[in-house]
Order: C-alpha cells, then structure tokens, then sequence
C-alpha cells in the first residue's frame, strides 16, 4: 500500500514520523522507518509541459497482526526544498536512532517451511537490509545448529550481530 500525503501533512517528532491524509492520521515510529530518498514523477505527456514534480518516499515497516511485518511506502509531495528538507530531517533522526540494529547475523534454512526462504531473502529482505543500511551476514545450512555454532566461533565479535532465527 502507497499513501499519498502532501509534505505539510508529516510532523517529524522527538520518536515518530506523524502522518495525515484527508481520513486518517497514522504514526510510525522512528526505529521503523527504512530510509527515505527524493525522487521525481516519472516522465510522460503531462510532465514533458508542466515538468517533473518532486516527492520524498519514506519506506517504512508496517507491523501487523500475528507478526507479520510487510515493507510499506509514503509519497510525500511539495516543493524541492520542502522535500529535501524533510529527507534530510528524517535521515538525522535515523542516524540517532539507538533501537535500530546496525548488523545482523541471518541464518537460511533452504529446506525449512515452504522451501523458498533463499528466495524471499535475495528478493525481499536483502534490499530492505541494503535501503536501511544494515550490514549483514548470511549463512544457509540445512543443520541450522550446527551451522549457527560454526559460525558463532569464527566470528570476531558475536555481539555484533544479533541473531534472528526463522525458517520461511
């Protein structure tokens, strides 16, 4: 799901990003946003005579019921100097942000759950982790135990990277 907002709609706080559209207003909290970026509309008829319109997209985690957790973006429109100077509030906050992990350990069982898991990590996660500038390390193994010991000892400093356990 895309929300359209315009950039006089977000209120940047201390601890989350408030949002309201002509319904609802929505609040996401700041250890939940992935990364924001400008971009411009895409080029077409109407742009080639009027020009390109700005926006800021605020991608963010959307925790819903029963843990699951999808990938959700913002389009904040305005000006240039609007949205960049919203982009570079919103990165200063994530760059103090202290709840937010800065390098995770990723064990792959390819054979667990539905047998897709090697996919869903190449083609969902792995971008999620780039666009939030996490560094990561990945190991796939069938003998998770096993290889989460293997890789536990060879690694330098086994508090830097949590460990999330999941089969997909």
């Amino acid at each position: 799901m895309v929300l359209n907002v315009n950039v006089k709609s977000v209120i940047l706080e201390a601890r989350e990003l408030k949002i309201s559209d002509q319904k609802t207003t929505s609040s996401i909290e700041i250890c939940d946003v992935i990364g924001c970026h400008l971009c411009e509309e895409p080029g077409g008829f109407l742009p080639s005579f009027f020009g390109s319109t700005p926006y800021l997209v605020i991608k963010y985690i959307s925790k819903c019921k029963n843990y699951k957790w999808t990938a959700e973006n913002v389009h904040v429109t305005g000006s240039r100097e609007e949205c960049e100077a919203l982009r570079t509030k919103v990165n200063e906050k994530l760059g103090q942000e202290t709840e937010r992990p800065k390098k995770l350990g990723v064990f792959i069982n390819p054979i667990g759950g539905s047998q897709n898991s090697l996919n869903v990590y190449s083609k969902t996660i792995t971008p999620l982790f780039r666009a939030a500038n996490i560094k990561y390390a990945s190991r796939k193994h069938t003998w998770l135990l096993m290889e989460m010991h293997g890789f536990l000892a060879r690694s330098e400093n086994v508090a830097a990277y949590p460990i999330h356990l999941k089969n997909a």
